[in-house]
């Protein structure tokens, strides 16, 4: 997240590095605004959290990540030596993420070679007159945003459209869903205490938008003209907080387990539940809803 007290720097490229192409699959140099000054250790790497907002990728994405992981392994012997116990379990979870994260970047980087392979029919334009001058083959930004909406169903460029007023609403008197405020901290301390992982920060935002006066009242039922036709009313609330949480934590993008947990949890919290009314949403459910469906 880029703060207030940052350096900015204004990304103008229309084409990158394949390298570069696999680090925007996975939700890293993303936006127009980037970070220009990022923190380096001593140890010579940049943390994983910088990345989103990073200018650019210096050297190959597998390098970078099987560094990060060297450094995380030292981490967890120097505490399995010293304190053990939890700590060597926080570590070696550090480690298993980035191991995940080198499989899915062999994967997506594989998937690029394949497609620029095809020459000519290949949906990947190469951007032919920095590739001359930098002598390292670049990908026109706007095809592999094109190629990645239809092959993995991941956005890397924004989409703009033209948003008309729509005329207001008569007030319904038909009764609503509303979330369980009463007992959402409760919920919340629930998940903590069984070891789940709990958008806290979304819930809250829940809340919040819901106590502040808005034009739109519950964003969550707004649909998004990118959209496809919403088979079940809670589809659209559900791609909405998709995307909220995906903004959150671009990792999210090609983790669709974790990111429909996620989900759940949210619609639980505003009481959207299965018919009935009781029982939250199955993940495997709530997939069906983010079919062929744009989350960048």
């Amino acid at each position: 997240m880029i703060e207030i007290t940052d350096d900015i720097y204004i990304e103008r490229r229309t084409s990158c590095t394949r390298d570069e192409a696999a680090a925007k699959l996975l939700g890293w140099l993303s936006g127009s605004v980037r970070n220009n000054t990022l923190h380096v250790a001593e140890n010579g790497t940049i943390s994983l959290d910088q990345l989103p907002t990073a200018h650019s990728l210096d050297g190959p994405l597998l390098d970078y990540l099987v560094g990060l992981r060297g450094v995380a392994q030292r981490d967890m012997f120097e505490v399995a030596g010293i304190d053990g116990g939890v700590f060597i379990h926080e570590k070696a979870e550090a480690v298993a993420r980035l191991d995940e994260m080198i499989d899915k970047a062999v994967d997506l980087l594989s998937k690029i070679d394949c497609e620029i392979a095809k020459g000519a029919s290949s949906t990947l334009i190469i951007d032919r007159q920095t590739t001359a001058e930098l002598g390292v083959d670049h990908i026109m930004l706007d095809s592999l945003d094109q190629w990645a909406r239809e092959r993995l169903n991941i956005c890397i460029l924004p989409t703009y459209s033209v948003i008309e007023k729509a005329p207001v609403p008569e007030q319904r008197q038909s009764a609503e869903i509303k979330p369980r405020e009463d007992s959402l901290h409760d919920d919340l301390d629930h998940g903590s205490r069984d070891g789940h992982h709990t958008s806290t920060s979304l819930t809250g935002k829940i809340l919040e938008t819901r106590a502040q006066p808005s034009a739109v009242e519950k964003p969550w039922e707004e649909v998004d003209p990118r959209d496809s036709l919403a088979v079940q009313p809670w589809y659209t609330p559900a791609r909405y907080f998709a995307r909220q949480l995906v903004r959150e934590t671009p990792m999210l993008l090609t983790d669709r387990d974790a990111l429909v947990k996620k989900i759940a949890q949210a619609l639980t919290v505003l009481g959207i539940n299965k018919r009935g009314g009781k029982k939250p949403f199955s993940p495997d459910t709530i997939k069906k809803a983010l079919s062929k469906v744009c989350l960048g």
